[in-house]
């Protein structure tokens, strides 16, 4: 099936073609044509939104684009087809990140509530958060998360009906998208997400690892998640780590709550530093989380906090 959108940059007469499972660039009569293997890299609303800024960037004459920068765009594209291919019984779960225009966060809440309950049923699920703490968050931002996902996801069809919707009616008021991005979930790291339980609100911990050998990194949040089921078992908690979409050594650990208070649950049994050394070792915790710390690269810890919006989501 193909779809196509013709996007007109301000200053530019530059059209964009975009098929699936081709990607045709067009600019004054010459063509680029690449055959992906990948037919929903991204969420196609996603690439409304964002594919006009992202040509913006560059002067250049798509036909004269250098064999190099093909084989960067072709591997980008596959790697997303080997990551499916290794990963059978993965969960993934599919992230964007949207601004809406300066003045238009009604319309395009309005659109957006609209269009996920013509098109994302239980089977197509989508939840939206908006930020709440940041910078960003004065002029609004948006999280759209498509959960619980498995490798199917990269070879479904797209739907027409909802293409058009996405394009007539949400991407006018978006001034800027991200993704997307695809995480896997950690099960063994993640407590009580198993089954879809919404929350009022949402912490997202952002952690960029090191490149070489992460296992202290590793070794200390398994044990941290084996401390937080015993003292605070009502924790939810989801640990992801990015296989596409940017930095593959990017953690994020979400931690979902009602009371801001407690984020991670009431404590039911005493100090987790205390437990952690009780369970692992007396002097464990400080070695272990210094070393968990050095893994980490020093500028990528930001933390945001979203509020989850369900009249924009889903109904679970």
């Amino acid at each position: 099936m193909l779809l196509a959108v013709l996007l007109k940059q301000e200053h530019q007469q530059t059209l964009l073609k975009c098929s699936f499972p081709g990607i045709i660039i067009e600019k004054n009569g010459n063509y680029f044509q690449m055959q992906s293997f990948l037919r929903k890299w991204m969420e196609w609303q996603w690439f409304q939104s964002t594919a006009t800024s992202i040509l913006q960037v560059t002067k250049c004459s798509f036909c004269k684009l250098k064999m190099k920068n093909y084989l960067i765009v072709f591997t980008f594209l596959l790697s997303g087809l080997i990551y499916a291919q290794e990963n059978t019984g993965a969960e993934l779960w599919i992230t964007f990140e949207y601004t809406p225009k300066m003045g238009m966060n009604q319309k395009f809440e309005s659109a957006i509530a609209e269009k996920t309950k013509l098109f994302n049923k239980a089977d197509n699920s989508a939840v939206t958060a908006v930020l709440m703490t940041g910078a960003e968050a004065e002029n609004g931002k948006y999280e759209r998360i498509m959960p619980r996902r498995t490798n199917d996801w990269y070879s479904q069809s797209l739907s027409t009906e909802e293409t058009k919707f996405w394009q007539n009616n949400v991407a006018k008021y978006i001034k800027s998208g991200e993704g997307p991005y695809v995480w896997e979930r950690i099960k063994n790291l993640s407590i009580n997400f198993e089954e879809t339980n919404p929350t009022k609100y949402y912490r997202s911990l952002i952690r960029v690892l090191k490149n070489g050998n992460n296992e202290d990194f590793w070794r200390y949040l398994e044990r941290y998640t084996k401390v937080l089921s015993k003292a605070r078992p009502d924790t939810q908690q989801g640990v992801f780590i990015l296989s596409s979409g940017g930095n593959t050594n990017t953690v994020r650990l979400l931690t979902a709550f009602n009371n801001p208070n407690e984020r991670q649950g009431a404590t039911k049994d005493g100090n987790l530093r205390s437990i952690y050394n009780e369970m692992f070792g007396e002097g464990t915790w400080e070695d272990d989380f210094q070393k968990y710390n050095e893994r980490i690269v020093e500028w990528s810890r930001p933390t945001y906090d979203f509020m989850l919006r369900p009249d924009l989501s889903t109904k679970f």
